[in-house]
């Protein structure tokens, strides 16, 4: 069961899905915006509508029945997400299911912001609140991340070409998941930068998941792998870009390819997904991203980019440091625990994200399952320490 959520001008009210059908015929659907919340017992997730104009005529857009208003979508954002759920390994974070409204037209939406003086940020309202950044200078940009959707990376490329009247010459890659480097190849010409083990997990694991991508809907047939062209393994990569000096360091632990990107003039870092509002470290390392979160919070920053999630300014930065170390404390000892457990898994439930010291609402809901996620695979790291010490005995 879940509830639906209608909100439009002064209008504002949540029915029941089962009562949608008598619902919709009494609402007026200029911009209209639905937040659809799936609660089954062991998920949320939300998704937010804009209804369009070709959805404000006729018996379908105004009080069609449950059936119709709940039949699965086919559009390409729709064949996104159920790619994504139906391939564990395909993005960081995959949800379970996704509920989308067939009969309501989907308008892209995406936050975009400007963070300091020609650096700017973007952020998914499709997928985990990914995030992605320009920097501009008179002649030329470069782009942070590059996103898995293609009509969000084209967005990205609209703005940088026809708002500032540039083109992206550089391209950096934070690390080597799909939802950081799928958008690679819609900027022909652009040199890529990033770690050298980025060019080796997508060469090993990113260009299969595309192909399995692929079979699955078209969304992703005009989508190809680039890999980097310029990479690094240590120390620090300078790059200038009009007055910014950008420092390209690596940042490890969320994956073992993770680099940050700090812009020096504005003390603006660029953390990929070595700072979230939830550390996640299933592809990783709990210890490295531990000691990534801690160079990052001695750093005097003024702003943090997450990979995911929003802008930490400068006076929530020491709070978000300690409660993301707070958190990988907490979790490590859980694990440990567990492995001491007659009924490990029961122990690891009873461990929900709250206890552990996170909200479950980060993320748009998805936080509780990245958490179960985070536990299962540190308790299987330290069962198999625990496994390898006997059998050196």
């Amino acid at each position: 069961m879940g509830m639906i959520r209608l909100t439009g001008g002064r209008f504002r009210q949540d029915y029941r899905l089962l009562r949608i059908g008598g619902a919709l015929n009494r609402i007026d659907w200029t911009d209209v915006i639905f937040d659809i919340c799936c609660v089954p017992p062991f998920f949320r997730i939300w998704i937010k509508f804009i209804i369009g104009p070709d959805c404000r005529q006729g018996s379908r857009g105004r009080g069609a029945g449950l059936s119709q208003a709940l039949k699965a979508s086919k559009s390409p954002t729709s064949e996104f997400m159920n790619t994504a759920t139906q391939n564990p390994l395909f993005l960081d974070f995959c949800p379970p299911f996704v509920l989308d409204l067939g009969i309501f037209s989907l308008r892209l939406l995406m936050h975009r912001e400007r963070v300091s003086e020609n650096v700017y940020w973007f952020q998914s309202e499709v997928y985990a609140q990914v995030t992605a950044g320009v920097v501009v200078g008179p002649q030329w940009a470069i782009v942070i991340d590059t996103l898995a959707l293609p009509e969000e990376t084209l967005a990205i490329r609209d703005f940088v070409e026809h708002d500032l009247g540039v083109q992206v010459r550089y391209i950096i890659n934070t690390h080597y998941h799909a939802d950081h480097t799928w958008g690679n190849c819609f900027f022909p010409g652009a040199t890529i930068l990033a770690h050298s083990l980025c060019r080796d997990l997508l060469i090993e694991r990113g260009i299969p998941a595309l192909e399995n991508a692929r079979k699955q809907n078209q969304t992703f047939r005009q989508v190809k792998i680039v890999l980097p062209h310029l990479t690094f393994n240590e120390g620090t990569l300078n790059l200038r870009v009009g007055k910014k000096n950008l420092s390209i360091m690596p940042a490890p632990g969320h994956s073992p390819d993770g680099i940050a990107v700090l812009v020096e003039e504005d003390r603006v870092l660029f953390a990929g997904d070595s700072f979230m509002p939830l550390p996640y470290v299933v592809d990783g390392d709990a210890e490295a991203i531990t000691t990534s979160i801690k160079k990052i919070g001695r750093m005097g920053l003024e702003n943090i980019i997450q990979g995911h999630g929003d802008i930490i300014l400068r006076g929530e930065i020491e709070g978000a440091v300690r409660e993301n170390l707070n958190y990988l404390n907490n979790i490590r000892k859980v694990a440990r625990t567990a492995v001491r457990r007659r009924a490990p898994q029961d122990f690891l439930d009873e461990n929900h994200i709250e206890i552990c010291g996170k909200s479950r609402i980060y993320l748009g809901g998805l936080a509780p399952e990245l958490h179960r996620r985070n536990l299962r695979a540190l308790y299987l790291e330290e069962k198999e320490a625990k496994d390898s010490a006997k059998e050196g005995r």
